[in-house]
């Protein structure tokens, strides 16, 4: 938020003079000044770019996609070895989502292979293996369901 101007933040619904002083006060306090992660500062270069991808390798595929932003400032935090352990084995212990066949119906309907890939990554592909497709009456759909499943 501090590297938004004034009028950017005025244009969000509820955002007014009063509430952009407090958020502006805030910002300049320096008492949060130990609270503050900047992604891009000299201590986040390639090393902790080579940390982020040790954490993730450390987790499921599925969980290696959800995260992947986090775990680049997980890495710049510089948190001690055994909190960045425990937050790794609380995130490799999430349940993976299942994958809903209506929102693969649809993202294959409407031809987002890039988006439908990304979605089948972060999600449990097991569930669908039992279910039928949601939305067999359209025809791209079902041609599609049948070319992905030779």
């Amino acid at each position: 938020m501090a590297a938004l101007p004034d009028e950017v933040l005025r244009e969000f619904r509820g955002l007014g003079p009063r509430v952009l002083a407090e958020i502006r006060a805030a910002l300049a306090d320096p008492a949060l000044a130990d609270f503050r992660i900047d992604l891009a500062s000299p201590e986040s270069d390639a090393s902790s770019k080579d940390l982020a991808e040790d954490l993730a390798s450390r987790l499921r595929p599925e969980h290696q996609a959800r995260y992947r932003d986090f775990l680049r400032g997980l890495a710049a935090v510089g948190l001690p070895a055994e909190r960045v352990e425990k937050i790794l084995d609380s995130l490799d212990g999430e349940p993976v989502p299942a994958a809903d066949p209506v929102v693969r119906d649809i993202l294959l309907d409407a031809g987002a292979d890039e988006l439908l890939d990304a979605y089948d990554k972060t999600h449990d592909q097991a569930a669908l293996a039992t279910s039928q497709p949601f939305l067999p009456a359209l025809p791209s759909t079902a041609a599609r369901l049948a070319r992905q499943a030779r």
